[in-house]
This record gives C-alpha cells, structure tokens and sequence, in this order.
C-alpha cells in the first residue's frame, strides 16, 4: 500500500469515529433533556387492614297505617286513622246535667264486639268536675300546661271523694305531624299494672282525648293516636 492510500484509509476512520461520537453525546444529551420517565405508583393496604366495603342503605321502614281507615270530623275539626279490621260505635253527643256533652265514640279490636280497647272523646273546656277538667269558680283550661295540672287535680280529689287509691304519671307526647299532646299513664290499687292510658289533646274550645283499656290495648291506641291532627 502506497503512502497517499494509507492516508485516506486513515482519514475515512477518523471521519467515522468523529461521527459515532457525536452520535453517541447526542443521543445522551436528548434523553436528559426529555428527563427520566413517569412511573406509575400502585398503593397497596399495610397488610392486617381490611379493606372498607360499600354499606348498603338502609330501607325506609313501611308506613303500617298507609291503609288504614280515616275518621273525620268537620263539625269539631278532627282527623285519626285506625285498623280496617277494628270496627267502633258511631260518634254520639252525650250531655250531662251541666248542659254540656261529651263526643264519644268506642273503639273495638279486630274480634268486633265486646272487645272495646279505647273510646275517644271530645269535652268542652269548660266542662266540670267530675265529668270535665275545669274546676267550680276557676278559668277553663287554656293551654296542655294547664290542663296537665288539672289531670293531677282530678286524680286528687277523685282519691279523696272516692276513697281510691288512683295515681297518675304525665308525659309530653308528639303526633307524626308534630302536635303535641300529653300521654297519662293511670294506676290503680297496683302502682305497677297500668289501669289505663290515655292521650289528651287541646285546641280552643275542646279537649280531645284517647283512652285505652289496660295497658295491652294501649299499642294499638298509641299508633290511633299518633295519627290525630286537626282539621280546621
């Protein structure tokens, strides 16, 4: 090999070498420029945590009197539901020798007859001991306050006219409409055995009152009751 072809040879290496160089800081300059790639991070419990699970929601408890029957009253402004299957006497005006009256109807179980479990009555505010909640040369009852503190009054002087031993425990008591109202728990000879409950209403003139007989009616009554609301 002569001298001038030894030193192209040796210049066409040189050019291939500059070129894989340049090639070579190239590439390592774009990849640092682009920065090192997204990694995707999984996260995974610590190990002994159970994993929450969805809560299924609670189902809205079915509305046991939606099919019950409705009593209405347009002359004294009333409204109640009550079993279908619980038949009652037909409203009647019941007057005394005050010249006044009660409302009052019975409220029979599912048997019919003879298995009366409440009655309902409508009294006038005005109306007297002992067939009323007012009392001789007092002001009629006004308001539930007044009428709670008449309910012991009535108890008191029935114990003491009668010879009973009769008490009486008092308690608020709220409709599903959000009337208040009172419930009163009556005791006899026995100050455990309920001898009746009952549950009072008052809207000016009246007082609207559920009572139960014995304190196995009292389930059925208290759901009649909670259904009350006035109508006027």
């Amino acid at each position: 090999m002569n001298m001038d072809n030894q030193k192209g040879f040796t210049n066409i290496v040189l050019i291939a070498v500059i070129v894989i160089l340049v090639g070579t800081v190239g590439y390592f300059a774009l990849t640092n420029k682009q920065g090192p790639a997204t990694q995707q991070t999984i996260t995974t419990p610590p190990a002994g945590i159970p994993t929450p699970t969805p809560q299924a929601s609670t189902p809205t408890p079915a509305d046991e009197t939606a099919n019950w029957k409705t009593h209405r009253n347009e002359e004294f402004g009333f409204e109640f539901h009550y079993p279908k299957e619980f038949p009652f006497g037909a409203g009647q005006k019941v007057p005394d020798t005050q010249g006044a009256y009660n409302y009052i109807f019975n409220i029979s179980g599912p048997r019919g007859v003879g298995e009366s479990i409440a009655d309902f009555n409508v009294t006038p505010q005005e109306k007297l001991y002992p067939f009323g909640f007012s009392f001789k040369g007092e002001q009629p009852i006004r308001s539930l306050s007044q009428l709670k503190i008449n309910i012991q009054r009535y108890v008191e002087a029935k114990n003491s006219v009668e010879q009973v031993r009769e008490s009486v425990q008092i308690t608020d008591f709220t409709t599903r409409e959000n009337l208040s109202g009172l419930k009163a728990v009556y005791y006899g000879n026995s100050p455990q055995q309920p001898s009746a409950v009952t549950y009072y209403f008052y809207k000016d003139p009246y007082i609207y009152w559920f009572r139960s007989f014995g304190l196995e009616a009292d389930g059925n009554v208290s759901k009649i009751a909670s259904t009350f609301k006035f109508i006027k």
